[in-house]
């Protein structure tokens, strides 16, 4: 029944008795990829892989000004350095956070907010956390979660001169975007 058996394969193995196979599925699949051009495949580059930013972690803190500040967790990880404790379910809660240094202009109170306008944030669900000392001696001052819905804002008392390291993390350490 058919054509003529050239070209295809014939068995005689029990208890599959003289069968005949066409082709297989991948020769089939491979037979059709043959005739593609090699300038129809897409170029794969590799290299390096992408790398969280540069303030992903304390010691690579990013200075902010007086004023609306940018910034990503775009590839942060989870520092946990031990701020962050007012995250619902604590420390091991505050994720995904990138770092700053806030040199206080004068003596008083400072606020870091996302919560006032022209501050947005792409991650819906925003940490805050003021600490002094230095990078792996950390002293968490203020710390927020949700003052405004599911967004954060923090006021902590500050002085001329005195640098503070403000951590910006997402609850739970599962969600990324840019923020201002």
């Amino acid at each position: 029944v058919g054509s003529p058996v050239a070209g295809k394969a014939a068995f005689n193995n029990f208890p599959h008795e003289y069968g005949v196979v066409e082709r297989t599925y991948s020769e089939h699949v491979s037979s059709a990829l043959s005739t593609m051009p090699v300038s129809d495949y897409g170029t794969l580059t590799i290299g390096a892989p992408p790398q969280p930013p540069v303030n992903d972690d304390c010691a690579g803190a990013l200075p902010l000004v007086d004023g609306l500040n940018n910034g990503t967790n775009v590839l942060a990880t989870n520092s946990n350095t031990g701020v962050g404790t007012c995250a619902l379910g604590g420390a091991p809660a505050f994720g995904a956070d990138v770092w700053y240094t806030y040199t206080a202009t004068c003596t008083g109170t400072a606020t870091a907010s996302f919560c006032q306008n022209g501050a947005t944030s792409q991650f819906s669900d925003t940490i805050l956390a003021i600490a002094t000392g230095t990078c792996g001696a950390l002293t968490e001052i203020a710390c927020n979660d949700d003052f405004c819905s599911l967004r954060s804002e923090v006021q902590w008392p500050v002085t001329a001169g005195t640098t503070y390291y403000v951590a910006v993390g997402e609850w739970n350490g599962n969600a990324y975007g840019t923020f201002s």
